[in-house]
């Protein structure tokens, strides 16, 4: 068991694995990133469905899924964008109180998850060793003047393990951790069940926040309309200041309800203390679009995020060339079983088609890499070697620590 399961699994009974939301308000602009699908492609599903012998739960990681389906970029990108609001990030450790920076660390986390391409989209599968690293900035309407820079490495191919380091520019909050998920086919829905764990570093408060990640469903794949929810229960735990926080993203309801809805609290205490637990925070909201928190003292409600408020960052610089130079040096110097691949730069070919609409194309690079990476694997097998990772090294099942450039190391996972 991992360490993020052994310290939520005490005591307690196992949560649902989705709730339901029971409030009738309407998610704040969400209905652009759903989509009908052509017939066309809803066969090519169908046939793909058929061809492979898909039956309910099973897993879908090896199934080559169509292009039509796929968003542009690689998922060591995609998860880059929990950091596309650095001023939300490094705003956590200026907050005076631990009940204050629990509660940024929630803001945080709402703002991670609003940023979809238009339509239901899963991003590339990274291929192994593949390496993504770049500077943010905040939107320059705010007054953030500290970046982030984000790192992540594929460290396994079966099972996909993606690992992760980032960090601000003044060292103030650090984040590590992987992305491990599960996919299963669920009859008119797919699943990436969130496996994998994360930790959130305030050296200055010597604090650590340890969080876990949702599920995301895709609804609609066999009739009606394609949409991406996001559902499941997630644990944010501060043990140095015995607070807690609980999120739980909604799955609509068959018969009512709303789509995208999260609810949550902060308390003082476990979770498995959380019953009899003093609340010091409620949340409540959509993750599309607006949360807000009511101060239990007090009663006021205050907004915690708002999409509509709060502009995006960008990426700055491009980093993967220097992150892949740092430990081996660049790959002019490696031989072929040793190169890291950058990820822009593996699946620009891919992503252009995609960009074109030229979806045979898109398709016939993608097999090409595949392929290449088939023969990679079966010439490291036929030399006895195995891959192993240049920037994170596998300290437990769900903690790789960061190596590579401007690390900052994280304290050794204190577990009581």
């Amino acid at each position: 068991m991992s360490w993020f399961g052994k310290m939520f699994s005490k005591g307690e009974k196992k949560e649902a694995e989705v709730a339901v939301s029971k409030d009738d308000d309407k998610p704040v602009a969400a209905e652009e990133a759903d989509e009908v699908l052509a017939e066309d492609n809803r066969s090519l599903l169908l046939q793909l469905i058929s061809a492979n012998g898909l039956s309910m739960g099973m897993d879908l990681s090896k199934v080559a899924l169509p292009t039509f389906i796929l968003e542009p970029r690689s998922l060591l990108e995609k998860l880059s964008d929990t950091v596309i609001h650095p001023e939300i990030l490094t705003d956590i450790p200026q907050k005076d109180t631990p009940e204050a920076r629990m509660l940024a660390v929630v803001r945080w986390y709402m703002s991670a998850y609003h940023v979809r391409p238009k339509g239901t989209k899963k991003p590339f599968n990274p291929v192994l060793g593949e390496t993504f690293s770049a500077h943010f900035k905040a939107a320059e309407t705010t007054t953030c003047k500290d970046g982030i820079t984000w790192t992540a490495q594929q460290v396994s191919h079966h099972p996909p393990v993606s690992a992760f380091f980032a960090r601000d520019d003044a060292g103030t909050v650090v984040i590590q951790g992987c992305f491990a998920p599960k996919s299963k086919f669920l009859g008119n829905s797919a699943a990436s069940m969130g496996g994998g764990a994360f930790r959130i570093y305030l050296p200055q408060h010597d604090e650590v926040y340890y969080l876990n990640w949702p599920s995301v469903y895709v609804r609609g794949v066999l009739f009606g309309t394609l949409l991406m929810e996001v559902a499941g229960n997630v644990v944010i735990a501060c043990p140095k200041n015995n607070l807690t926080a609980t999120l739980d993203f909604q799955a609509k309801g068959f018969f009512g309800g709303a789509y995208h809805h999260v609810a949550g609290s902060v308390f003082r205490g476990t979770k498995a203390e959380q019953k009899k637990a003093e609340k010091v925070y409620e949340i409540s909201g959509f993750w599309t679009g607006k949360t807000t928190y009511k101060h239990m003292p007090d009663g006021e409600t205050h907004t915690l995020f708002d999409v509509a408020t709060n502009p995006l960052g960008r990426i700055t610089d491009d980093l993967t060339d220097v992150a892949i130079a740092a430990n081996g040096g660049p790959n002019e110097k490696r031989d072929e079983l040793h190169k890291i691949l950058p990820s822009r730069a593996t699946w620009k070919p891919v992503a252009d088609a995609i960009a074109a609409k030229d979806q045979d194309t898109a398709t016939s690079c993608k097999q090409e890499i595949e392929q290449a990476q088939r023969d990679i694997r079966a010439a490291r097998a036929e030399a006895g070697q195995t891959f192993k990772p240049t920037l994170f090294e596998h300290t437990g099942e769900d903690d790789w620590e960061y190596i590579g450039p401007n690390a900052i190391k994280l304290p050794h996972v204190q577990l009581s």
